[in-house]
């Protein structure tokens, strides 16, 4: 991949990064921030890649921010947006599952400092310069600087550095361990890459475990800091004194955001819909359903559960609003509409959106159905079961009711992920085909159900290009989303960052909603990302 400040290049099973904004000594503004944050997620993707390097062009590593291209001119949440991606980069960085190390000349300053101490190992070319301006320019350190340079050299030598702006060579850098070793610069990059195959030459998983439980140790709690420092952005109006205005007394009070908790998708229960259990034997027991339910005890406990069950568990749960959505893949889809729409009239608090189904296969007008189905009862938008039907999505018989649901302007959402049955592909369901529906139309709020597991790189890609497009998680226990080598590592990555405000929390009513909840809350996510995924990006999309 290409970039427009940074580069990027892989010797062997090694990936160098490299600053590249050498004219201004690589400081940094919005856009390399930007770059190098692709690029670093691109290497802690890369299972080819065993070790990373990163450096800057020119006569600096990295002179700190890029005064001449201050963002004056941002408002409070633009300054934040991109001291959140700024922190990002040291959270990926930290939580890279394999060693970063930061080869150093000429300067390392203020958060050009920071990325350097968020590499494990530090190497600098004699005669660099290490230190923090930000007091002298009326700034604020931003990017973990305030607890990862107390752990390194002590919390004495940090605030005179802080305090004084006095810069330090590389010699007394490496006698306080702010770097591991000093090195003539014609060795630089030889001794750089001389320890990371070093390290890579020994075991990949004792290395990652390692890493990882060191880290944990140690900076367990650097969220807070993180928190912290962008607390105080926020509160005073910018990261430059005098660029803001004190605000003290305009902060918002945030009501309760984690406490508003939205199932994004929950099905119907099967009695509700199918006349008796022994009707519920045979369209499962008998079709391509089989992967679902593979014995009679089964379906008679999917029976068993009830609307008003289900609400209760949710209730007990804490889950303040649902989508109760019909999903057809057999049976009749108008009783499944009918009883999604009794059920939603039932519970109006519970369920303040509902979705209806279509069945392509059916000789009925879907377009039709759609309309009529949105005007008169109040439906909200459509589920597509497509591989039930064995189609992908992109199939151009499904394309008039898309235009129509841009049309309305009500969202569609789509399995995107593997189906257990055993007489179809699951390639049916690839996110790559919601990147076609998503080329033509562009307009339409599209909602990738599952999360594209196995295909998770695929639907982060298809996101991250088309804003129209969100990703859902249900069905999926969220500590395995949360375990690194499962899949769904680049949704971590992008879902704590760039794709933070359209991931959607939901459980398919498959998974008891305690259970998700207390896992999600558990991931390794920013708190406010946890905010997002359990209820708030919901809300804006259902306009609630």
């Amino acid at each position: 991949m290409q970039f427009e400040t940074v580069i990027y290049e892989k010797v062997d099973d090694i990936a160098i990064i490299r600053l590249n904004r050498p004219k201004v000594l690589n400081a940094i503004n919005v856009q390399l921030t930007r770059d190098f944050h692709q690029a670093l997620a691109e290497a802690a993707l890369d299972a080819a890649v065993k070790g990373l390097i990163i450096k800057g062009e020119g006569r600096a590593f990295c002179a700190g921010d890029d005064l001449s291209e201050s963002p004056q001119n941002m408002n409070v949440e633009d300054i934040l947006r991109h001291v959140e991606v700024l922190q990002d980069t040291t959270r990926i960085m930290l939580n890279m599952e394999k060693p970063v190390i930061a080869a150093v000349h000429g300067y390392a300053l203020g958060a050009g400092c920071e990325w350097a101490m968020s590499a494990d190992i530090r190497i600098a070319a004699e005669g660099t310069k290490f230190g923090f301006p930000e007091t002298n320019v009326g700034a604020g350190i931003t990017n973990c600087g305030t607890k990862l340079l107390p752990l390194l050299i002590g919390i004495g030598r940090a605030k005179w550095m802080a305090f004084t702006n006095e810069r330090i060579d590389a010699v007394k850098a490496e006698q306080w361990g702010l770097v591991n070793f000093v090195v003539p610069a014609d060795k630089l990059d030889e001794t750089a890459m001389a320890m990371v195959k070093k390290i890579t030459a020994n075991s990949s998983l004792s290395i990652k475990f390692t890493k990882r439980q060191m880290n944990f140790g140690v900076y367990q709690d650097y969220e807070q800091q993180f928190e912290l420092e962008a607390h105080d952005v926020d509160r005073y109006g910018g990261i430059h004194e005098g660029q803001g205005r004190a605000r003290q007394d305009q902060e918002k009070v945030i009501v309760g955001a984690i406490e508003m908790i939205i199932d994004f998708r929950v099905t119907v229960p099967v009695r509700e819909w199918v006349g008796d259990v022994e009707e519920a034997k045979r369209l499962f027991l008998n079709s391509f359903m089989r992967g679902y339910a593979e014995s009679a005890y089964e379906v008679s406990a999917m029976y068993d559960v009830t609307a008003e069950s289900m609400v209760k568990a949710m209730d007990a749960a804490g889950v303040t609003h649902a989508v109760l959505q019909a999903e057809w893949a057999l049976g009749d889809y108008r009783k499944l509409n009918d009883a999604t729409y009794r059920i939603a009239k039932k519970y109006p608090k519970k369920f303040p959106r509902y979705y209806l189904t279509v069945n392509a296969l059916e000789d009925d007008d879907m377009v039709k159905v759609v309309e009529r189905e949105v005007r008169e009862r109040g439906f909200s938008g459509v589920n597509f079961q497509t591989w039930a039907q064995r189609m992908y999505p992109n199939d151009r018989r499904l394309y008039p009711v898309y235009a129509k649901c841009q049309e309305l302007g009500i969202p569609v959402t789509i399995h995107s992920s593997i189906n257990f049955t055993i007489d179809r592909s699951i390639d049916f369901s690839r996110p790559i085909y919601i990147d076609h529906v998503a080329c033509d139309f562009p307009d339409l709020k599209i909602v990738g159900n599952h999360g594209g597991w196995p295909w998770v790189s695929e639907m982060v890609a298809v996101a991250w290009k088309h804003k129209n497009v969100y990703i859902e998680i249900g069905a999926v226990a969220p500590k395995y989303i949360g375990t690194p080598g499962t899949g769904w590592d680049p949704l971590m990555i992008y879902g704590n960052s760039l794709l933070q405000d359209r991931v959607l929390f939901a459980t398919d009513d498959m998974i008891p909603w305690q259970r998700c909840i207390d896992e999600l809350k558990a991931l390794p996510l920013k708190d406010k990302v946890k905010e997002k995924w359990l209820g708030l990006n919901a809300a804006r999309l259902l306009g609630l």
